[in-house]
């Protein structure tokens, strides 16, 4: 990782399905380009956290602070200073899920919901608990999460889980399943 580094914000793919809210909030975007364009104007600093993005030797996919992107365009900012780390955009998809556990803008049940759909998408082999550990979010909301995608068939039924200490175990009768 190392030193924040500013990037084009043209150059930051937001494609790649790393965005772990429902949507946008505008009032927010909004409120981050007030304060963007007064510390421009008064040749200051703004204080927003640098936007994480991933770097897989071509792109660079962003993983954290989608609403800090768009307020720095709305403000008319070219570049914005990013923690690049290296990895693919599944990567980057892997860290989002963790972002927004603790930041001004609290994350609704929404996002909490969609953040552990994605997360379960990318390894459904993982518990209930271990998965709601890396999200940030309930056990119950990961459960429903997950019965919600195997009645869909977006993530298998799967008899055996990795748990938080990392053992295999065999999940077929719990919750009522056979």
């Amino acid at each position: 990782m190392g030193k924040p580094k500013n990037l084009p914000l043209a150059g930051i793919r937001t494609d790649g399905d790393t965005q772990p809210r429902v949507e946008i909030d505008c009032d927010t975007v909004d409120e981050y380009a007030e304060v963007i364009a007064t510390a421009r104007k008064e040749k200051k600093d703004h204080g927003f956290p640098p936007l994480d993005v991933f770097f897989d030797g071509e792109s660079y996919w962003l993983a954290g602070g989608f609403h800090r992107r768009l307020a720095a365009q709305q403000a008319g900012l070219k570049s914005f200073p990013c923690t690049i780390h290296e990895g693919t955009v599944e990567d980057a998809r892997w860290f989002a899920v963790t972002t927004n556990q603790k930041v001004q803008l609290k994350r609704s049940n929404a996002d909490k919901r969609k953040a552990a759909e994605m997360a379960l998408k990318m390894r459904p082999e993982w518990s209930d608990s271990r998965i709601a550990d890396h999200v940030g979010v309930t056990d119950k909301t990961v459960s429903e999460a997950r019965a919600h995608l195997e009645s869909t068939s977006e993530i298998p039924e799967l008899e055996e889980r990795v748990g938080r200490d990392g053992r295999t175990r065999n999940v077929s009768g719990i919750g009522g399943k056979k």
